[in-house]
């Protein structure tokens, strides 16, 4: 049966790299090694050390998001997205050495042509170590904000990845995972449907409910999420677009009935193969699944909890 349990999550997507470290450290070590992936040297992206990276380019697509292309420092001798099973949805951690604060952020397996004029999935061979991320300036987003102002071949310090949430292995059982997301928030679901990793290969259908102001805000990534309808299996797309007056928070009625109900096991023990990922703003998930309680998971609330949908299903990345 398929488990919703986070293999490592963070309490918060943004720490002080003080007194949290030696936790976040320790608990990343136990991961690293539950994978199978031998403790890399200093040189190579781990979570035990930050490990130094390059701006190498840096794509504006509106006034508030952006695609950042980051370089290892050093050549990487292991290819990340080979080592970590497809079945989990990691971040690395950025830190902003001027404020003392580190944040997390998921790449996405995509690459940019050598001249950077198109961005396309990632093949299974990634030998530069280069890793792609899109962002938004979020008002009270201090990383992503520092990290724009950066200059190309500006030097920053990574650590990772870390485990956010992880499928627990099946009996060959399909999963029916429903994804909600928003603005940056989609990343999640194009790290779950593109990772080239071979690994436990993700099995089961996706439906995803992406929230934004326009898709237009997706920039190169729009062409490939409409591509993932016809290349990557049984996928249902729905979006809601603020901007030609498709917002899920002044429609909560219509767009209840659009998200789909939990359906209980019919053996009266718990569907856990039928899950609810929830990613995006603080108020976005608030909506949608209910308010998180002192940085944990809290109760399902929101459109979700109308829908009948228990805890155990319902996972928020915060």
């Amino acid at each position: 049966m398929v488990a919703r349990i986070p293999l490592f999550q963070l309490k918060s997507r943004i720490l002080r790299y003080s007194i949290p470290t030696l936790v976040t450290v320790t608990g990343a070590v136990i991961v690293w090694k539950s994978l199978g992936i031998r403790t890399p040297s200093r040189t190579e992206l781990s979570p035990t050390h930050f490990t130094p990276y390059k701006i190498s380019y840096r794509q504006d697509i509106d006034a508030s998001h952006y695609l950042l292309e980051l370089t290892p420092s050093n050549p990487q001798k292991t290819n990340i997205w080979e080592q970590i099973p497809r079945n989990v949805i990691w971040s690395v951690e950025i830190k902003q050495p001027e404020i003392m604060v580190v944040r997390n952020y998921t790449p996405v397996p995509l690459s940019f042509v050598q001249d950077h004029n198109d961005l396309i999935p990632m093949t299974d061979k990634n030998d530069t170590g280069k890793l792609v991320f899109y962002l938004k300036q979020y008002s009270n987003g201090e990383v992503a904000r520092w990290l724009h102002r950066l200059p190309v071949n500006s030097t920053v310090e990574i650590r990772g990845p870390f485990i956010d949430y992880k499928f627990q292995e099946t009996d060959n059982t399909k999963f029916d995972v429903s994804m909600f997301t928003a603005g940056a928030g989609v990343v999640t679901a194009f790290q779950l449907l593109l990772s080239p990793s071979s690994k436990n290969d993700f099995r089961g259908s996706v439906r995803l409910f992406h929230s934004c102001g326009s898709l237009n805000e997706l920039g190169p990534l729009k062409k490939i999420m409409f591509s993932l309808q016809h290349d990557n299996g049984p996928i249902d797309m729905k979006f809601f677009e603020s901007e030609k007056g498709d917002d899920i928070r002044t429609q909560l009625k219509s767009v209840s009935q659009l998200f789909p109900q939990f359906k209980p096991s019919q053996l009266g023990r718990s569907n856990l193969r039928q899950l609810a990922l929830v990613c995006g703003p603080e108020g976005f998930i608030d909506t949608v699944a209910g308010a998180s309680v002192d940085l944990e998971q809290g109760p399902v609330g929101g459109i979700l909890k109308q829908n009948g949908w228990p805890r155990e299903n319902v996972f928020k990345f915060l």
